[in-house]
């Protein structure tokens, strides 16, 4: 994978595509400001990316990557922290650099054909849609050729917040993605502090210890790399589908034996 190249133009133009109306980080820098200097400010911008994407950057300002956590409802009991989702407001010049990092990313993964096919989340050109049609396809030619279809659905329970990020930085080595990124990414991840805002009052900051932070335009990819080989180990067995953390576990069912081996599949999976 070759380094990060940034221009000027390139700055611009996801400067001028921002939404001026959403809540800016804890740097308190505001969309608007960014969107209506962004002629002046691509140069001095592209040189602060630049700087942070150098090999010699050990540590990214933590301006960039301390969040304000918000937390949505999600559903139950409103009194059960655990039914919120939480949701990270980040500094936008972090973001517009995740931007990019994440567009490189996407295309030498994507060149080297190393995404698993039967991941359909968070890809250009892949939906629920089309993993939908897929599906059915191969349902329908089971049927017809006899036999029944057992399927199971699984929803891998906050899985963004257990990502360890030691093992998420040897896929990406393992993936031969460049090393000045994996440092960016390793520092983008591994020194954030976190509060959480309510009504106004905010809470001390507390280090984050695991996990991709939601909100975040790194998040998606790094999250589905994270868990891409989960499917290779599941394939002996049965056939998974993913989107993002949500999976459909399928396996054509003759005889007996093929219920016992359905179950080593989930086995296998949850594992």
């Amino acid at each position: 994978m070759s380094d990060v190249e940034l221009n000027d133009f390139s700055i611009f133009k996801a400067l001028d595509k921002l939404n001026i109306y959403k809540s800016p980080g804890p740097d308190g820098l505001h969309h608007r400001i960014l969107f209506e200097t962004r002629i002046m400010i691509s140069i001095p911008l592209r040189i602060i990316f630049e700087a942070s994407t150098c090999m010699h950057m050990k540590q990214l300002s933590k301006d960039w990557i301390n969040a304000n956590i918000c937390a949505v409802h999600k559903k139950g009991n409103k009194s059960d922290l655990s039914n919120y989702r939480l949701t990270s407001l980040t500094s936008i010049a972090c973001k517009i650099t995740e931007g990019f990092i994440r567009d490189h990313i996407t295309k030498h993964v994507t060149d080297n054909n190393l995404f698993n096919n039967h991941q359909y989340g968070f890809l250009k050109g892949r939906s629920t849609m089309l993993q939908l049609f897929r599906i059915m396809d191969e349902w329908t030619e089971c049927l017809e050729s006899g036999g029944q279809i057992n399927v199971l659905y699984a929803d891998l329970e906050k899985a963004f917040d257990k990502v360890s990020h030691k093992l998420l930085i040897r896929k990406l080595r393992y993936d031969k993605v460049n090393e000045s990124v994996i440092l960016w990414i390793e520092s983008f991840l591994c020194n954030r502090k976190q509060r959480v805002k309510i009504n106004g009052f905010y809470s001390d900051w507390a280090d984050v210890l695991s996990g991709i932070p939601q909100g975040t335009i790194l998040g998606p990819i790094l999250f589905i790399i994270y868990i891409n080989n989960l499917l290779d180990v599941c394939k002996q067995f049965i056939h998974v589908y993913l989107f993002a953390d949500n999976a459909k576990l399928y396996k054509r069912v003759i005889t007996d034996d093929d219920h016992q081996v359905l179950q080593k599949g989930l086995n296998t999976f949850q594992e």
